[in-house]
This record gives C-alpha cells, structure tokens and sequence, in this order.
C-alpha cells in the first residue's frame, strides 16, 4: 500500500472510532434523561399516594438488561450479574403486585 492509502485507511479509522464514542455518549444521555424523568414521576405518585409499580418494572428491566449486557462484555464481572438476577427478581415482584392491584392474581 501506498502511504497515501495508509493515510486514507488511518484517517477513516479515526472517523468510525469518533462516531462510535458519540453515538455511545448520546445513548447514554438519552437515558439518563429518561431514568430522570421517571424519577421525577416516581415522586409525584409517592406525594400523591399513587401506586408506581409500573414505572418501577421499566425501571427494573432496563438495569436488569444493562446489568447482564455489563456482564457479558465485562470479563464477566460477578457484580453485574448479581445486578442484573436482582432487578429482574424486583421486575416479577411489582408485575405480581402490578396485576394484584387490578384483581387479575
């Protein structure tokens, strides 16, 4: 190869890796932002004595998933396995409180 086309190779290497890193920051500012926001509702159903088991079953899947995807691509880090069998535990715990507060268990 040519250094022109080493060049070439080089540079769009730094391109990928650059779009990789910002699409990463924006996924998880998008989620931060979301996780906010249920936050922000799971205070006002708690001032308005409300249940809140619905926001906190999405809650609970989405660190369930995020725990066992750490877990698979991090040298299988014990932690985020515990995690992830943990949130979905809580996950099954408010759908059975979920479907016992509209009469269905």
């Amino acid at each position: 190869m040519d250094t022109k086309g080493i060049s070439q190779k080089a540079h769009q290497e730094e391109n990928d890796k650059r779009e990789e890193t910002i699409s990463i920051k924006v996924y998880r500012i998008s989620w931060y932002s979301v996780i906010a926001v249920m936050v922000f509702i799971l205070a006002l159903r708690f001032v308005y004595a409300e249940p809140s088991n619905d926001i906190t079953m999405i809650l609970t899947a989405y660190l369930g998933a995020t725990s066992f995807c750490e877990y698979y691509m991090r040298n299988k880090n014990i932690v985020f396995l515990f995690l992830g069998i943990m949130s979905i535990i809580a996950f099954f715990l408010g759908l059975a409180t979920l479907l016992r507060q509209y009469g269905v268990y």
